[in-house]
């Protein structure tokens, strides 16, 4: 089960919003895939929330979820592996994922990989990686004043001068672009090599902010910090600038609320099938925990808090859809 859960970590940096404290409360609860034939997982919301974005059990394909056109589905890209790692473009134009590229050795590791960009309206994937492919890490947006983007991976940046079908618009001095570059997601992102935790900066360039086993980084709304989790489920909270961390609760795939206050999937499990599962909300300042679910015939995993801070989406283990909840 820890393999799956290894397998199962994300990079969930939806660029997000000052939210307000949560009090811990979920509402409205609804369920907005509906294909029983099919198990979901690892859902993004795009900068701007109205789209949500999720990949099939293993990572197979992208599909994208419209929130403003009645929740409805339409699958951008059947690629192996592309839902493992995956980041939304500022404009929400674009989804920068990765397929599998090639297998070195007969037990399929370690892999290489394309790193692609596929546009969300017409589908279509354009490789950014060079001809040597890239290892098992994710790859990030950069983005300067005038909306032009970069795409670093493996410490270095692949791409440059890359322009979205959504910022072809933007005016010379940057105007209609300077509240999506503010964003920090698209400033720091994280390496995990499952021995340090590495913080990447806008050059590409990367160092060891944290030595040890480092899982599901995901930056605070003001980029000032890093929550992860070990193998023993501890959800820890540090500087990206480095220094010490601070275990403030148990579980996985953290999701930012705001700057003080993480979202958690809590899970149990039999070592080959997961039992139970909840959604918490730890508190950094406090390390309070309070439980946002509690429904025995549903394992709710994978959150992703919106950038407003207002929905949570996430998955059920037990009937492999997508859920979206209002988030008080």
């Amino acid at each position: 089960m820890r393999t799956q859960i290894l397998l199962a970590s994300l990079f969930c940096a939806s660029a997000m919003g000052f939210a307000q404290q949560k009090v811990g409360q979920l509402a409205n609860i609804t369920r907005v895939t509906n294909d029983l034939d099919v198990k979901y997982e690892n859902p993004r919301f795009s900068p701007d929330g109205n789209k949500v974005a999720f990949t099939k059990f293993g990572y197979e394909g992208l599909y994208v979820l419209d929130r403003k056109a009645n929740n409805a589905v339409q699958q951008i890209n059947g690629d192996l592996g592309v839902g493992y790692m995956y980041q939304w473009s500022a404009d929400g134009s674009e989804i920068l994922c990765r397929k599998v590229r090639q297998e070195k050795a007969p037990s399929g590791f370690p892999r290489t990989y394309n790193i692609q960009s596929v546009d969300v309206k017409t589908k279509q994937a354009v490789t950014l990686s060079d001809d040597e492919g890239c290892e098992l890490r994710p790859a990030s947006w950069r983005y300067n004043s005038r909306g032009e983007a970069s795409v670093v991976a493996d410490g270095r940046v692949l791409r440059s001068g890359l322009v979205s079908a959504g910022m072809k618009n933007a005016t010379a001095d940057g105007s209609n672009f300077k509240m999506q570059i503010i964003q920090p997601a698209y400033r720091v992102s994280f390496i995990v090599d499952f021995d340090n935790l590495w913080v990447v900066d806008a050059k590409g360039e990367k160092k060891v902010i944290y030595e040890g086993t480092a899982l599901c980084p995901a930056l605070s709304p003001d980029g000032k910090q890093v929550a992860f989790c070990d193998m023993e489920s501890n959800v820890m909270v540090m500087s990206v600038k480095g220094g010490k961390a601070t275990v403030i609760g148990k579980g996985f795939n953290p999701s930012w609320a705001n700057n003080e206050q993480i979202v958690v999937e809590q899970t149990a499990d039999n070592g080959h099938d997961y039992l139970a599962g909840d959604l918490h909300m730890l508190s950094v300042k406090d390390k309070s925990d309070v439980a946002l679910t509690r429904t025995p015939g549903r394992i709710e995993m994978n959150p992703c808090v919106s950038p407003d801070g207002k929905k949570i989406a996430f998955t059920s283990f037990d009937d492999g859809q997508v859920y979206i909840a209002d988030f008080e």
